[in-house]
């Protein structure tokens, strides 16, 4: 469900941290700028919702300017309409659900110095055909039900993921998993009904249940 917000539509403020955001009508592009990660939020029918998100189902494109260090909780949860995202490279992190069910977005500009891509952050981004991955990432949240992403290469600095981590993407053909991942966790390519074939890590030692269910694989290399 849509949080609701019955305020003014304000087209620009600052967050908790002190970091500044402006919406433009007519280009549609929501502008944070700072020098601070963008403030947290929980969506639970209680807490207030962020001054911005009166634009939720109007904004399409949004851009994180250089100086903000990371994207908080919840940011910019079903943004239904939006479609790019640029993200600069001061941003280290991205926490959970920051970007989840943003059903039109297409494109995303990662910063080349993020680090942490944490639970959520990018599920059901059903529109999400492509995501280049920094070698500077440690933590990859699930994609999860981001059903046209194709391609996924996730470079070998990542050493955590969540589980679950590519269940529902049912467009995806390709995923190159990084050398040091140690363990295919449950539902991690549950339906991906295209995945014809993977290759396993060597340093894998653990698979668990439903990992591969409802997927049509037809090669599984397993390590030693």
């Amino acid at each position: 469900p849509i949080p609701y917000n019955a305020t003014a539509k304000k087209t620009s403020g600052t967050d908790g941290n002190g970091n500044t955001w402006v919406y433009n009508v007519k280009t549609k592009t929501l502008t944070f700028s700072g020098n601070k990660g963008i403030e947290d939020y929980i969506f639970d029918g209680h807490s207030p919702e962020p001054d911005w998100y009166v634009w939720n189902t109007k904004a399409e494109h949004i851009i994180i300017n250089d100086g903000i260090t990371g994207i908080g909780k919840w940011a910019f949860y079903a943004f239904v309409r939006l479609k790019t995202v640029e993200i600069a490279d001061s941003v280290t992190y991205i926490k959970n659900e920051a970007f989840a069910s943003c059903r039109n977005l297409t494109s995303v500009k990662l910063s080349v110095n993020v680090r942490n891509i944490e639970g959520e952050a990018f599920y059901a981004c059903e529109r999400l055909e492509h995501l280049t991955l920094p070698d500077t990432l440690k933590t990859l949240g699930t994609l999860g039900a981001c059903s046209k992403l194709k391609e996924v290469i996730i470079p070998d600095s990542v050493s955590k993921t969540y589980k679950a981590l590519f269940v529902d993407c049912t467009s995806l053909t390709k995923i190159k998993l990084p050398k040091g991942m140690k363990e295919i966790k449950q539902y991690d390519f549950a339906n991906c009904k295209n995945l014809r074939t993977l290759e396993i890590p060597e340093a894998v030692t653990t698979v668990s249940m439903s990992a591969f269910s409802g997927t049509k694989l037809k090669k599984i290399t397993l390590p030693k």
